[in-house]
This record gives C-alpha cells, structure tokens and sequence, in this order.
C-alpha cells in the first residue's frame, strides 16, 4: 500500500448569493437542498463511482457538511479523477454554484490538524481565483428577467413535458434557465430532509408541509414582517487545533469523523428542540404524528381540504454549525434564543462521547460550545438574498463584540483557565425599514447614531464598530446576551443587557396603552430637538407611567448631566419599539 494518500477539499463559493437569487421561496427552497447534495456523502460516493474511482467509502470522509466535503484518497489516479470531473458535474447539477477545490499529498500515518489546516490555506487561496461563469451564452439568447441568465429553449435531458405546472408556466413564458430549473426540481427533496433535519418527521405522514410562499410565513392579519435567523458556533477555529493536539494517522481520521458528525447531530438537535419549546402546547410534551402537528403548529397553518397542514416556516441551511432560517416576525427572538440554548446543551452532550473526561480536549467541551445569531426583520415584497447578508452582518457583529467581552474575562482568570473561557451566546437584530441594503455596521453609523451620542468636537459617523462602542455606543444595546452582562467600554453610559431583560421590558411595554405611542415620539426628538426638550418630555410621559418606565430601565433622577442622561435612559427604546410592532396582543391608544 502507498505511503501516501491524498487530502481533497471541495467548498462552495456564494451560497447565500446561490440560494436567495430570487424571492420565489419555492426557489430558496429548491436551492438550499441543492447545495445540502453538493456535500451530501451518499450523493458524493455517487459521483466517485461514476468517474471510476476505484472502491470509494464513507469511511474515507473527514467531513461532508454545509458545503464543505474533505476526502481522503488511497491513489493519486482516483484524486485526479474526482478533481478533474467535479466542477463539471456540479455545473450540470447546479448551474450557479462556484467550487473551490485543494489536495494535499501526506502521509499516511502522519495526518494530523496541521495537514487540515494548511489545506484550508490552500482553499482559500483557490477562493481568490476569478472563475470562469458556467452560465455563458450568445448575446442573441434570451434571458431571464429576475437572474439575468440564458432562457432554456428545451428541457434538459429530453424531457417532453414537464409535471410540475409552475415549471412549465416559465418555461412557456422564457422565464426558465437551468439553475431556476433543477432548483424547483428540488422542491420536494427539500422540504421531506429539512422536515427531518428540523422536526424529525416525515413528509409521506402529512404532518405538515413547509411554506411555498413567503407570505404564508407571515400571519394572516396585523402585519407583513417575517425574520430570515442566520446563526454561526463560536470558537471552533481556536479550539479545533487543541482538539486534535497530537493525534496522528488513524486516530486522527476517526475522532476528526466522529466530531463532524457529533457537531451536525447536535446543531440539528437544537433546532428540533428549539422548535418544540417554541410551538409546544402549553408546555406539556406532544405525541407523534398527526395529533403532534396540530399541537405544534396550531397557530401557524391553514388547512387544505385534506392536504397537510402548511408550517409557516423554512428552514434553509440546517448543516455543521449553521442554520439559515426564515420564520415569523413575531417568534423570532423566542426561537433564536432557544437555539443558542439548546446549541449549547447538545454540543456538551454529543462532543463529550468524542472527547470523553480525562482525555485530551475535554476542558474544551465540557461546557458545551456556543454560538451567536443575527435577525433581520424585513417585509416579504423585501429582496431575499439583501435579508440573508443583513442576517449574516448582524450575526458578524455580535460574534465579534461577544469575542471582546471573551478577551476581558480571560484578564480576569489564570493561564490554565483562560483557554477553556466561552464567548458568550449572544444575538442582534434589526429591523429594516429603509430602502437600501448595507451591512449593520452601516446602519449603526447611519440610523441609530443622532447627534445626542457623539461625544463634544467628534464625528461618530467616522469611526469603527470598536471606536463608538467604547465611547457613548448607539442607539441599541446589540447584542443581547443569553446570560453573561460585560460591562463594553470605558464609560458607565455604555449598557449590555440579556435577552430576558429584553423580553420582560418588551412585555411591560406591551401592557402599557399609549406608551409606545408616546416613546416613539421621544424617539423621533432624539434626532431633532435639543437634550432639554427631550428630558422635559421624559418627565412629563413619567407623570402618566412613572412605574412603567421604571420597569423599561429609563430613571430620570440623578445628577448627572441632561445629556448622558438621556444617552443612558434612551439607549433601547429603538430595540424595544422595533420588537412592539410584532406583538398581536398590543393595543394602542391614542397618545
């Protein structure tokens, strides 16, 4: 047997810009199951087989998850084979998607996480390489109005007639390329393995069936708001390297599968888990099958003769550490929040039976891992791939705020200790109502920075994230942490809360008549009127709601001065006012 075997990464480039290329939901869907195969082992070994790659195994696989697939070949004939042939079956299957691919020769017995990590350079390198479109065609060629790409004159592979009545409508109308097509192909694929990824049941049982439309996900009546949930694990590129500090050959290759698969099965856990918290029926346990769907999603589906009941929700990428979700507005924060929860349960369940007490990478795991999570509220005539970056931004951020509170706390604990500190579970939002589309860090520059919060002789608007942190912050409290409170900045105006707190001042402002009505208005002179009006408005609402406010954290006594005051005392009111507008149980009163 050859000394050498040959490490092969395969990633997909743009998966968001892939999957959110329309707004047809049925597309998204379609799409998202594409990229699932692209790194779905069985689908994988299908491939090998096909090129002549002699004996392929599962057994070969490092991982196979949310687009990534890391294989190790016993020849370098078969590597060549699957290097040379899988962008062009990805192309046919997949018109759309970009694949970035690196080998690595090594030794058999000497496979270690270094070898993992100087693939990983490689593929990122191959990312920054321009790559020729798969989708060229003759100027002439008609297109497609919402993608831009070459209309199909004829189906592919010979078909005559296409089934499924909205492929045929686009096609007779030239609205049909052949990444549009295998994505609506893929529809019912989908929706039966994100309904086992996400609820653990069956489509064939017709508990219930996804919805197809994106406004099924929003409710029948009050508003049009739905939340796309874009959720990413913490700490893994540090602590994957002590995982697998000095494990070598084999054993290596089986704890680095083992791992993989325990990260998958636990992130899909946590979903499933987050669902039921979330629909449960008066938090008592449900049965299975139908009696679990009407229990489950009692709020959320409209019957249809005798067809399944229709979730409004849809999953989108459920897959390694991530998961991509669409839901309603108005359950958005409580399933986000349960996520993170149960993430962090499973993770310590499932990692601890990889790494086991006493052995080496254990103190890394034995918490469990964490992870953060950003929301971005949109409306559902709003474009889909735009909510998908926002959702990814503001998941971006919070990472990247959470890892500083992390940093400070290692100041505070021994050399032995500090490694094995987790970056908090942590989440923000936004909800858009402007129409443009940027990161969150622009909209923090741009929307929630009045004047009132930049310091004396200086301009928020022209520094970082880091700089308006540390100085008066803005206009949110993002991000909301799951338990911890660090304390950002230097100065004591700079305030963090938890996700609990947010919840009960949510619910005491929900409770309070013509309160928010009133706060909005407050809102609203924070970006024209002078700190003395401001304040003479606080007192006179505190006259009608002296205990509400004090319930929402806004104290006006004190003798500190009008303007750090109302820095203080207003720093949540957006967040707060945006989550109001989703409550079905708020009504208001003139103010």
């Amino acid at each position: 047997m050859d000394e050498n075997v040959y490490l092969y990464a395969a990633a997909v480039q743009g998966i968001q810009s892939f999957i959110f290329e329309t707004n047809k939901l049925k597309e998204i869907a379609g799409a998202s199951e594409l990229v699932a195969k692209v790194s779905d082992s069985g689908e994988f070994i299908e491939f090998l087989k096909s090129v002549g790659v002699s004996n392929p195994s599962k057994k070969n696989f490092l991982i196979a998850a949310a687009g990534n697939i890391k294989y190790i070949f016993d020849s370098k004939e078969d590597c060549e084979k699957a290097f040379r042939e899988f962008p062009y079956h990805i192309a046919e299957k997949a018109p759309g998607i970009t694949i970035s691919q690196a080998v690595l020769p090594i030794k058999r017995e000497t496979i270690g996480e270094q070898d993992i990590h100087e693939l990983e350079n490689q593929l990122k390198a191959e990312r920054n390489r321009p790559m020729r479109p798969n989708t060229l065609s003759w100027m002439i060629t008609a297109r497609v109005p919402e993608t831009g790409r070459p209309a199909l004159g004829a189906y592919p592979d010979g078909e005559v007639e296409e089934k499924d009545s909205s492929i045929s409508r686009l096609f007779r109308s030239k609205s049909l390329n052949l990444g549009r097509y295998r994505k609506l192909q893929e529809v019912e694929s989908s929706t039966n393995s994100l309904l086992k990824k996400s609820l653990n049941i069956e489509l064939k049982d017709k508990v219930c069936v996804f919805a197809k439309e994106l406004k099924r996900i929003c409710p029948n009546e009050g508003h049009s708001w739905l939340a796309m949930i874009h959720a990413d694990g913490n700490d893994l590129g540090r602590i994957i390297p002590k995982l697998f500090k000095g494990v070598k050959g084999q054993a290596f290759r089986d704890k680095q599968i083992r791992f993989s698969k325990a990260l998958d099965d636990a992130t899909r856990q946590a979903v499933q888990k987050a669902f039921t918290t979330i629909f449960r029926d008066d938090k008592k346990d449900v049965k299975s099958g139908q009696e679990k769907g009407k229990a489950l999603f009692e709020r959320y589906y409209k019957e249809q003769g005798n067809a399944a009941p229709i979730l409004g929700i849809r999953p989108v990428v459920i897959g390694g550490d991530d998961l991509s979700i669409m839901v309603p507005a108005e359950i958005a924060l409580d399933f986000t929040k349960a996520f993170l929860e149960e993430f962090q349960k499973e993770t310590k369940k499932e990692l601890t039976q990889v790494f086991e007490e006493g052995t080496e990478g254990y103190d890394y795991v034995k918490n469990g891992l964490t992870a953060c999570a950003g929301i971005a509220y949109v409306t559902e005539k709003f474009p889909f791939h735009y909510s998908a970056d926002l959702a990814e931004s503001l998941c971006s951020y919070t990472k990247k705020v959470a890892k500083a509170a992390r940093a400070k706390s290692e100041k505070n604990r021994g050399e032995e200790d500090k490694e094995t500190i987790l970056t908090p579970a942590s989440l923000s939002f936004y909800k858009l109502e402007s129409s443009y589309a940027k990161g969150y860090s622009d909209y923090l520059k741009e929307e929630l920075l009045p004047a009132i919060y930049a310091k004396k002789s200086e301009n928020n608007k022209n520094k970082g994230v880091e700089g308006i942190l540390n100085d008066r912050g803005a206009l949110s409290l993002n991000p909301y942490f799951l338990a911890e409170k660090p304390l950002m900045g230097s100065e004591a105006v700079v305030q963090q809360a938890t996700v609990d707190e947010l919840s009960n001042r949510l619910e005491i402002l929900s409770k309070s008549g013509s309160l928010a009505s009133r706060l909005r208005r407050v809102l609203s002179m924070l970006y024209t009127h002078a700190p003395g009006e401001i304040q003479f408005e606080l007192e006179r609402i505190a006259t009608f709601y002296p205990k509400e406010l004090k319930g929402l954290g806004i104290n006006l006594q004190g003798s500190e001065d009008v303007t750090d005051k109302i820095v203080k005392n207003c720093q949540q009111l957006h967040d707060l006012l945006s989550l109001h507008s989703f409550s079905k149980f708020t009504q208001e009163e003139p103010a």
